[in-house]
């Protein structure tokens, strides 16, 4: 049934892709936002923003005082292989700092492919969806050492691309991003998972 259904669909599909422009051959740069969702780590406050840049400040009931500023991005390189497919590098980093009686900072970086898919809708007006897996590692700095973590990620998102230019789009949309998180430097903190949906924001570059 789900294969009839697929066959169905890439029918349907097929007279909307030979009618539109095709991307083969042709090179994508984009820059988005990074957002890593829900990550723990000792005191650390959860990065719950789904831009991935926020500074915030918080006051406890016992006057301390702590000041917060996550950012992230995410720059990617594609090649379209067919006419609305492409595939490329993808490199994402995210920075957390947590300054008070107890400071901390996270750094995060993440190497992986991305398979991405544009759909005609309109003459300017695309849907994409896209599929990443990275690893990398992640350093967890406080004020009485420091740790070491590996990590995985797996990712699923999609949305609309709309061109400003016939090489420049905007996106914007919605990702579902898992993630694993292994030390072995810290034994209460051994493994962690997160995962959770984040936006999707960013520009793309296309050159012939």
């Amino acid at each position: 049934m789900q294969r009839s259904s697929a066959l169905l669909l890439s029918v349907l599909l097929l007279p909307v892709l030979i009618d539109a422009q095709s991307f083969k051959g042709r090179l994508m740069l984009n820059l988005h936002n990074f957002a890593v969702p829900t990550f723990y780590l000792g005191n650390a406050q959860a990065n719950t923003n789904a831009f991935g840049i926020a500074f915030f400040r918080e006051k406890l009931g016992t006057g301390e005082t702590y000041r917060t500023s996550c950012m992230g991005a995410s720059i990617s390189a594609h090649y379209f292989f067919l006419g609305h497919f492409s595939f490329g590098l993808n490199v994402s980093g995210s920075t957390f700092n947590n300054e008070g009686s107890e400071a901390e900072s996270i750094r995060l970086f993440l190497v992986g492919p991305e398979l991405r898919c544009y759909l005609p809708l309109e003459s300017r007006v695309y849907f994409w969806v896209n599929t990443q897996a990275g690893r990398g590692k992640v350093i967890l700095i406080e004020d009485f050492g420091s740790f070491s973590f590996s990590s995985r990620r797996l990712s699923m998102g999609g949305g609309m691309a709309y061109f400003l230019r016939e090489y420049l789009s905007f996106n914007a949309g919605f990702g579902y991003s898992w993630y694993k998180f292994l030390s072995e430097e810290d034994p209460i903190n051994s493994s962690i998972s997160s995962r959770g949906l984040t936006l999707d924001l960013g520009v793309s570059l296309f050159f012939r």
